[in-house]
């Protein structure tokens, strides 16, 4: 299957007296991370697990990675004040066949990302999991008359595992179904029963965002 190079940022408050900037290396591929199109330093070149740190002063950065091959699209990091953090991770996913209406994925594959959106209201809580930031992707949405899917991303905010899952919401009746993916075994789940969105729910604050 084909890889991609993808990336995400985070922005963090900290009580650092400078505003720093991480970079992570979360792919497969060795990455010179790059800020605003340039080598930030010695030591940016990074080897698949590694990391990358540099404090700079208030301002805004364009931050970037390539593998020699590809080049993210990046992201635009804000430093605004002294105690400012901006989180930038690059990772390796595999290629995403998109949705089929109301079909969703039924391959084994990881969805292939570079446009996730964060989605309002969070961070979310579930029963048996950490709380969670989730992200949906507009470029993956598809829709067959009221029904739409889309795929989205849920960062918990312990550092456990990325979960990604597959949407889909009737929006005349305001009922979704999903499919979640396996990071163990490279499989999508079956797709669920149909359920009524609950109240102030990740999927709640979806919903109005892809009911257009």
């Amino acid at each position: 299957m084909k890889k991609f190079l993808i990336a995400l940022m985070f922005l963090m408050s900290t009580l650092s007296f400078a505003g720093t900037i991480n970079y992570y290396n979360q792919s497969e591929d060795t990455v010179q991370f790059l800020r605003d199109g340039n080598s930030p330093g010695p030591g940016s070149s990074v080897i698949p697990g590694g990391y990358y740190s540099e404090h700079m002063p208030n301002g805004n950065y364009h931050l970037s990675a390539t593998n020699g091959q590809e080049t993210t699209s990046g992201y635009d990091c804000t430093l605004s004040v002294d105690n400012d953090r901006c989180d930038y991770k690059v990772y390796t996913q595999q290629s995403y066949a998109a949705p089929n209406g109301m079909k969703y994925v039924t391959v084994s594959q990881k969805p292939t990302v570079t446009d996730w959106v964060l989605i309002p209201g969070g961070p979310f809580t579930r029963s048996g999991v950490a709380p969670y930031n989730m992200y949906y992707s507009p470029t993956t949405i598809t829709r067959d008359g009221s029904d739409v899917a889309v795929a989205t991303e849920a960062i918990p905010t312990d550092g456990t595992p990325i979960r990604y899952t597959v949407i889909g919401i009737d929006c005349v009746l305001s009922e979704y179904k999903y499919e979640t993916y396996d990071t163990s075994t490279d499989t999508w789940s079956d797709l669920s029963e149909l359920k009524d969105i609950p109240p102030n729910t990740a999927v709640s604050h979806l919903e109005p965002l892809i009911c257009q």
